[in-house]
């Protein structure tokens, strides 16, 4: 696949899946940027996602949902999301050829049942909590996955870094058990700039790590 980028407003990445990043060619952004930021980003930005919003395919909307990034993500790291989220409907995927051409399929949006698809990833998945402790409350409502670390934190009778996005989960335990988790938040750390050395604490935890990897093969 070549890309003339010189003459490219956006891109997109996806590969059978119901879920792609659109980028756009931003000047200083981008090597070969054609976009200037500002008022032409955000013109150009919110024309490709109407477009996109209105796609139909025999009458029915190819997205549930095409989202600019700030939409979706918040944080200092917002900007480094792609420009548009785009995450199709059920009934359809997208297909992206790049160097492995797909010969079956006609377009890039493509009908599930047509193009012969047997999967896809979904935002939502499954959790299941058990133990001494918890409460048979049955099926559950769905919950963020950001609270998945702050519970997994208070359980452990960690405190919680005031920074997460979400709350512990805590509510499927039982009365008992409830009372005796202590909930405690603490001032979140912002990162370091010490380098990579910081990321592995010690030459010691490194040669851990290394080990670990080594020992399952991705590491030679």
């Amino acid at each position: 696949m070549f890309v003339n980028w010189s003459r490219s407003y956006a891109w997109c990445d996806a590969m059978e899946t119901r879920s792609a990043a659109l980028w756009l060619n931003v000047e200083g952004r981008q090597p070969q940027g054609r976009i200037r930021p500002g008022a032409e980003y955000e013109r150009l930005r919110e024309e490709i996602r109407q477009g996109l919003a209105e796609l139909r395919d025999d009458g029915r909307p190819v997205f549930e949902q095409v989202a600019r990034r700030e939409d979706v993500y918040h944080g200092p790291m917002t900007e480094l999301a792609p420009d548009l989220l785009l995450y199709a409907n059920p009934t359809h995927g997208l297909r992206f050829n790049g160097l492995r051409p797909e010969l079956r399929a006609r377009a890039t949006f493509v009908d599930f049942i047509d193009y012969g698809f047997t999967g896809a990833h979904e935002p939502a998945g499954i959790y299941i909590v058990a133990g001494p402790d918890i409460a048979p409350l049955g099926r559950q409502d769905t919950k963020p996955i950001e609270s998945l670390a702050p519970t997994i934190l208070s359980l452990l009778g960690l405190p919680i870094p005031d920074g997460m996005d979400a709350g512990p989960l805590l509510d499927f335990l039982t009365p008992e058990a409830r009372a005796r988790t202590d909930v405690r938040y603490v001032p979140d750390v912002a990162p370091t700039e010490g380098g990579e050395d910081d990321a592995y604490g010690s030459e010691g935890d490194r040669a851990q790590v290394e080990a670990r990897l080594r020992a399952l093969g991705y590491v030679e």
